[in-house]
């Protein structure tokens, strides 16, 4: 659709020449580039050249591969796989539909043809093209301002705990003996909990990296949405005791964590847990509750994790899906940042949302909604 005066590139599949012809005729009165093939084989040949937006396909097509044949090759092809497969069909059965689909068509059109009911098909599954289009050329742009910020602030995340190391290393090499034995467990703390924190961005940022590959790989992640676990429980409620043991807050933890069929796996479960149960601790102050429920709500597994914190406003809230931090001096520079920001998107690549509501020196709730089912 490079030409703006053109509706839509539509090739036309059809051994039949006064079919070819009607639909031919029709579609260029309408304002639509079309192209023939007579054969599947021929249409296969054509498809990558000419590149069409949508392609009406025949289903019985004698002396050649069939149209379903000829939608499952189409549909294993990297390159042609996203154009949308109209059949063409006088079969009625319910079982050739089903077949038709599981091919990989996404309607059907029944012969005779009514050239309206055709148009219209055509018209709906290219707004759906489009509609995929703005949707992700606005999901790249977004990326690419994550990115952008993910650069921009990373740098300062690695610089803190660098720094911390490095200054350490240097006391030590300037005490005497007798002081350095004086300090060493002050100073061997320091050292470890800064190198925690580094190596934990670093796997974070390794992990987000992965993330981006697999939001752009449909098979992969096709095939990660099928994977299932069946106890949510002992998985949040361990990551989220852990968590409150390293920030030796375990009595203002409270849990309330159902089992169900969740559609997701054990370890980006576990690491949605630690980053958000390990915000709630790090942006309250102890005494105060943090807590972590989880139960089946309709076809969705929801899990709340609310904290009596500094809370944020709404500018922050709208600047965490940019990676944004803030009042790094307020809260012991330590913002959210990529853990928070890592957490949401494995979320989205199990098909589930995660979504914050916070209030201003009262407190954050986090809701990570992920799919599960309803048992009858």
């Amino acid at each position: 659709m490079t030409d703006p005066a053109v509706k839509g590139t539509i090739l036309i599949v059809d051994d039949n020449p006064t079919n070819l012809a009607v639909l031919y005729d029709y579609l260029k009165e309408e304002g639509f580039a079309v192209f023939i093939a007579k054969s599947g084989e021929k249409a296969i040949q054509q498809v990558e050249r000419i590149k069409p937006d949508i392609i009406l396909l025949d289903v019985l097509m004698p002396g050649g591969i069939d149209g379903f044949e000829t939608c499952h090759r189409l549909k294993a092809n990297p390159n042609t796989r996203g154009i949308p497969v109209i059949f063409m069909t006088a079969l009625s059965d319910t079982v050739d539909k089903v077949k038709g689909f599981n091919a990989g068509a996404v309607d059907y059109v029944t012969k005779p043809f009514q050239q309206e009911e055709v148009l219209a098909r055509i018209n709906a599954h290219l707004t759906i093209l489009r509609q995929q289009a703005i949707i992700k050329e606005l999901s790249e742009k977004k990326l690419q301002e994550l990115r952008f910020s993910i650069s921009q602030s990373l740098p300062h995340e690695l610089r803190t705990p660098l720094t911390t190391i490095m200054g350490y290393s240097q006391l030590i090499a300037a005490l005497s003996p007798e002081k350095l034995l004086e300090n060493a467990p002050k100073v061997s703390e320091s050292i470890y909990q800064a190198s925690k924190r580094l190596y934990r961005l670093i796997e974070n940022y390794i992990l987000f990296t992965r993330v981006q590959v697999l939001l752009a790989d449909e098979a992969e992640l096709n095939q990660l949405r099928q994977q299932a676990i069946y106890n949510p429980q002992e998985i949040i409620e361990k990551q989220a005791r852990d968590k409150a043991a390293e920030k030796k807050r375990k009595s203002d933890l409270s849990l309330q964590v159902e089992n169900a069929l969740v559609y997701i796996t054990v370890p980006n479960l576990e690491k949605i847990v630690q980053e958000l149960v390990d915000n709630a601790f790090t942006f309250s102050s102890p005494g105060s509750p943090v807590a972590v429920q989880g139960a089946r709500q309709g076809d969705s597994y929801l899990i709340t994790i609310t904290d009596a914190g500094h809370g944020m406003s709404t500018e922050q809230l709208k600047n965490i899906g940019a990676y944004m931090q803030f009042d790094r001096h307020k809260h012991e520079q330590q913002g959210s940042g990529l853990g928070l920001t890592l957490a949401t998107q494995l979320v989205e690549l199990h098909g589930g949302t995660c979504q914050l509501e916070s209030v201003p020196e009262q407190g954050t709730t986090v809701y990570v909604r992920l799919r599960s089912v309803v048992h009858g």
